[in-house]
């Protein structure tokens, strides 16, 4: 028996479909602007039409339709995303912006135990300039 895929765009209409759908109510506007969530329920319903069995009957269940199990595919790979996004590791960037001037995550926070090179130079410059003064006193022209 030949199986029957739809073109990419009904599978995005589709998935797009049942994150309204399904996915629970506080991440459905997140995931709908998300590429990856999108694709990600696209490609389940893909391989949903690839593995359904019209023939195939579950334990006490009957027979699935192919509507009812992308539905299923579907739920699952919602339910794989979300537990993705809660269970990975949050990346925190220096260049975080914090407010509406700009500022940066990176500009407020300073370090305690190293010297700001200016204050480096200013040093190395005067101390430079002491010797230079101290060697003009002591050597007679």
């Amino acid at each position: 028996m030949e199986k029957k895929y739809e073109s990419l765009s009904t599978y995005l209409m589709l998935s797009k479909k049942i994150i309204n759908k399904f996915a629970p109510k506080f991440i459905v506007k997140h995931m709908l602007n998300d590429e990856d969530a999108i694709s990600d329920v696209a490609v389940a319903l893909m391989n949903a039409d690839k593995n359904f069995d019209p023939n195939r009957e579950g334990s006490g269940h009957g027979k699935k339709t192919l509507y009812s199990y992308r539905n299923q595919c579907g739920l699952w790979a919602i339910k794989t995303y979300v537990t993705k996004q809660y269970k990975s590791k949050k990346l925190s960037s220096l260049d975080f912006v914090l407010d509406d001037n700009s500022n940066t995550m990176y500009s407020t926070i300073s370090d305690k135990n190293s010297r700001d090179p200016l204050d480096i130079i200013i040093e190395n410059e005067q101390e430079s300039n002491t010797i230079m003064i101290y060697l003009l006193f002591l050597i007679p022209l």
